[in-house]
């Protein structure tokens, strides 16, 4: 990816709201704090009080989504590690001699907590972050059944020029496959890109899912050092392809913020026009293997 080579031209992203709709995320790791989105109104307003009027009570740093969608409540806390994990890989803050170093050394990152990962809660999460400033939604998850409601939240998520990333999943699966279907994947949004998973030695890593149409780029997503979410474990490793997305909606917060007139579709579309062509990978993604330089560093 060139990631040191990307970091001499930017670093910052921060002008870029990026949300994590995932288990939570740990608003109280220590290379994390100063990287998260901020409620003001909800900081300095008065406790179980809903300052800002959004519908949400104390939601300082997210919300979590609750209930099959019908209840939301202010406080994302991480109940998995998963969530933590992936804004670790996002916006781990860089550069500050202390743990590791993400894709955007400084992020404002938006907790979005789903209780069970159904469908109609995943639908609230993503209005949640649309109606709060997000503009790259990170969704390291999927099921094999088609929703409606959540499908909705996606349309809605389009027209308000929202990038959403999307893991492809871990099964080894062919998406090309007509009788492929997994959601939020399968229904190809333009303003989607999904994510599968490389080894360092630029292979398909043994359980990603890949497509030279159903998939759209790859992304480190091999034994990842990132963020634990328990004092006795605040860094781990982690692989599969929900840790290669994260690797992208790291990088298109990256490249908004170099150009921030483009378009979300502008941002995809330079992003695999700017990925490597990895022989090893040739035919199983419709593009290659990011790469961060390349994308912060050629015009789009």
């Amino acid at each position: 990816m060139k990631a040191p080579e990307a970091w001499a031209i930017r670093t910052d992203a921060s002008s870029v709201i990026i949300a994590v709709i995932d288990s939570g995320v740990n608003y109280l790791h220590p290379d994390l704090t100063s990287n998260l989105w901020v409620n003001e109104a909800e900081l300095h307003g008065k406790p179980e009080i809903d300052d800002d009027g959004n519908g949400v009570i104390d939601d300082i740093y997210g919300a979590s989504v609750e209930n099959g969608g019908q209840l939301i409540t202010g406080d994302p806390m991480d109940t998995g590690g998963h969530g933590t994990s992936i804004a670790g890989i996002i916006g781990a803050v860089g550069n500050n001699s202390y743990g590791i170093t993400s894709i955007c050394w400084k992020a404002r990152i938006m907790a979005v907590r789903c209780e069970h990962f159904s469908p109609e809660e995943i639908a609230v999460a993503i209005r949640y972050a649309i109606q709060n400033g997000a503009r790259i939604i990170n969704m390291s998850l999927g099921t094999w059944y088609e929703s409606a409601e959540e499908r909705s939240a996606f349309e809605e998520a389009e027209r308000a020029g929202v990038i959403i990333v999307l893991s492809a999943e871990n099964g080894g699966n062919d998406t090309d496959d007509p009788s492929y279907r997994r959601f939020p994947a399968s229904w190809k949004f333009p303003n989607c890109i999904v994510v599968t998973a490389t080894t360092p030695e630029d292979k398909l890593w043994r359980g990603a899912s890949f497509g030279a149409s159903g998939v759209d780029i790859a992304a480190p997503g091999r034994l990842i050092v990132t963020l634990g979410f328990s004092p006795e474990m605040p860094y781990q490793y982690e692989t599969g392809t929900s840790f290669a997305a994260p690797h992208v909606a790291g990088a298109a917060a990256l490249v908004w913020s170099e150009w921030p007139n483009l378009s979300n579709e502008e941002v995809l579309s330079h992003l695999k026009k700017t990925a490597d062509r990895v022989p090893k990978i040739n035919g199983l993604t419709a593009s290659g293997r990011l790469n961060l330089y390349r994308a912060l560093s050629e015009y789009p």
